[in-house]
């Protein structure tokens, strides 16, 4: 028997009429959520080690040759027959990338012909590599040069934001701040204005959607498999963000997001919408209860307030006062009848607790 699903969806205006949601993800939680789309993606790309544990390496210090070869990967660029440096000749394990960042002007040839692959990595150095690459190099030189410049730059963009450290960084570090350098916008170039001066213009692609076709949103997730908050036609492997309708990757689970503001990474072709990859939750908003014919407990229809179980393991109960004014979707479909004879449809028959 298909499962009821009744999702109550609580504006901004009456969140503090709501308790804790079934499904909703708490606002502390925004941060670690960025940090674990930023390692999904840059994973799928090649740039962290699948079989590595990440969370359990976060905060071990990364050397140059890391960094390098991490970055390489993540933009598709890790193969050169180029040789720049005497200490990272063809034999050694980070050749490719390494080179290939001088190839496309990441990187800069010293005149002593070494890189120091061994060395940490620092923020400065890391700075300068990401603003190179995506084409801020020639703006920081004219503007004051390395390391200032970048490092103004670089707070001027928020390329450093979570990132905790300004010396030597830590793998949890190199991660925000690659993350940030893939999806800030990038430099295109100067024109000279009607009097003369300058003006550097930018560009909405970044990075990430230059070198590997993805792109990063944010909305709100209105409808996904079937379900929709504003009459949407969303297909089971759909999902629709604001008004958009997306494929939507078989590794996404949108359940905890649903009429939540979130950011997504999607893959864009010339002949679709595009294919969302990841999505999280991007900043405070709409609070969401859904409940379920198994785990519903009773609606008092005089205070508009539900129990329910958290689970249909029936171990923990929660409740819940409803605005008046909620939005509802109900089987998939926004509701406009009576809160009172929903519920009374949910516990026909399926009545699973007592308060």
């Amino acid at each position: 028997m298909r499962q009821k699903l009744i999702s109550i969806l609580v504006c901004v205006a009456i969140l503090s009429m709501t308790l804790l949601t079934g499904v909703g993800v708490a606002d502390s939680n925004a941060s670690a959520q960025k940090n674990e789309m930023a390692e999904h993606i840059l994973s799928s790309l090649g740039g962290l080690n699948s079989n590595t544990d990440v969370e359990g390496v976060l905060d071990q210090q990364v050397s140059r040759a890391t960094f390098a070869d991490m970055l390489a990967r993540v933009v598709g660029v890790s193969s050169t027959d180029n040789v720049y440096f005497d200490d990272v000749t063809p034999d050694h394990w980070a050749f490719g990338s390494v080179n290939a960042l001088v190839d496309i002007g990441v990187l800069s040839k010293a005149s002593d012909r070494r890189f120091n692959p061994d060395e940490y990595v620092t923020y400065e150095q890391v700075c300068k590599m990401m603003l190179c690459m995506a084409g801020y190099g020639e703006y920081a030189e004219v503007t004051g040069g390395y390391p200032v410049a970048y490092i103004k730059l670089a707070q001027r963009l928020d390329l450093n934001d979570g990132v905790s450290n300004t010396g030597v960084l830590t793998l949890g570090d190199v991660i925000n701040i690659v993350w940030n350098g893939l999806t800030m916008p990038t430099y295109t170039g100067y024109v000279y204005d009607e009097n003369g001066a300058i003006q550097y213009t930018f560009d909405e692609k970044t990075v990430l959607s230059i070198y590997r076709g993805l792109y990063v949103g944010t909305g709100r997730l209105n409808g996904y498999s079937g379900a929709t908050l504003n009459n949407t036609s969303v297909a089971e492997d759909e999902i629709c963000i604001g008004s958009t309708v997306y494929k939507m990757d078989a590794s996404v689970n949108p359940n905890s997001y649903f009429a939540r503001e979130i950011e997504f990474v999607y893959e864009k072709t010339d002949n679709n919408t595009g294919t969302v990859k990841f999505i999280r939750l991007c900043r405070s908003g709409d609070k969401v209860t859904s409940i379920n014919s198994n785990t519903l407990i009773k609606f008092t229809d005089t205070d508009y307030s539900v129990q329910y179980w958290t689970s249909e393991e029936m171990t923990s109960k929660r409740s819940a006062d409803i605005s008046r004014g909620a939005r509802v979707v109900y089987n998939g479909r926004p509701y406009t009848g009576s809160l009172t004879e929903v519920f009374d449809e949910l516990t026909d028959g399926a009545h699973r607790g007592t308060a």
